[in-house]
């Protein structure tokens, strides 16, 4: 049995910033590969946004604990092997004591 079956590519732009002249920086591309265990939202489950508003997600993906911080809206691909079963963005991100959640 492995613990941790699935890929979630993830992809977006920091944000930008500006220096000490002035001038607007634009933030750097980041892409990210986190090995977890995807479960797909088959009850039609509902997510609450930061916003308060709710809305349903397509699947949930459970890793080890991160450190990073994926932002809403972030690209994201689900992968088992090389091979693709979903695209869409991330809808939220939970840090918890012993793993990351991340609504998808």
């Amino acid at each position: 049995m492995v613990r941790y079956p699935h890929t979630l590519e993830v992809s977006y732009r920091e944000e930008g910033s500006f220096n000490e002249a002035g001038d607007y920086t634009v933030g750097t591309a980041v892409s990210v590969s986190i090995e977890g265990r995807a479960e797909a939202n088959g009850k039609g489950n509902l997510v609450r946004l930061e916003d308060g508003s709710q809305i349903v997600y397509d699947w949930m993906f459970y890793a080890e604990h991160m450190d990073d911080r994926i932002p809403y809206n972030a690209d994201a691909e689900l992968k088992e092997g090389d091979t693709s079963f979903w695209t869409g963005n991330v809808k939220r991100m939970a840090k918890r004591q012993r793993g990351t959640q991340i609504w998808l």
